[in-house]
């Protein structure tokens, strides 16, 4: 699955708003790779940026959280090991990668891991440097049920000092 979207965020000539027009290019890929019947990777990456000189805060950038959400502007993006919107910037970019293995029916476990990038200047963000570098990883139990997946994950980071959090997810999304 890829999600690509380019927008003008504000109207230049709209009086409600007092800010400046604001654009915003975001990037969402994700696929499965099967290695067998029973193991299967899940890479994934999220990169985006918004540019404008006064950015309303509901139009950065949000990185964390464990769940897949509806996100009808792009602007979250997961990142095991994190709260949910624990940081946002103007620029980020997160790759993540899912190993899942079926060891009986229905019933998995997974290792998933993920690195990041934020800055609040999208200028540094070409620019590498660890100082904006993020990390989280995490492991959890699955099973495929009626309802659909049922699993718990434990995640931690850097950010976090490497504190664990819990995950928990009962079913299918509607």
């Amino acid at each position: 699955m890829v999600i690509a979207s380019f927008e003008s965020l504000i109207d230049p000539g709209s009086k409600i708003y007092h800010y400046k027009p604001v654009f915003r290019w975001v990037l969402k890929a994700e696929t499965a790779i099967p290695a067998g019947h029973k193991l299967t990777f899940l890479p994934r990456i999220n990169t985006g940026m918004v540019y404008g000189d006064s950015i309303p805060p509901d139009q950065f950038l949000y990185i964390g959280g464990s769940y897949r959400y509806i996100d009808d502007r792009g602007v979250f993006f997961r990142f095991h090991g994190l709260r949910f919107m624990q940081q946002y910037a103007e620029a980020a970019l997160v790759v993540g990668m899912k190993a899942q293995l079926q060891f009986v029916k229905d019933h998995f476990i997974f290792l998933e891991g993920n690195v990041g990038k934020t800055s609040s200047k999208w200028e540094d963000f070409l620019v590498y440097d660890t100082k904006y570098m993020l990390t989280g990883e995490g492991v959890g139990y699955g099973y495929n049920s009626i309802i659909g997946p049922i699993e718990v994950g434990f995640y931690t980071s850097e950010v976090n000092n490497w504190k664990w959090l819990v995950f928990f997810n009962l079913g299918y999304w509607f």
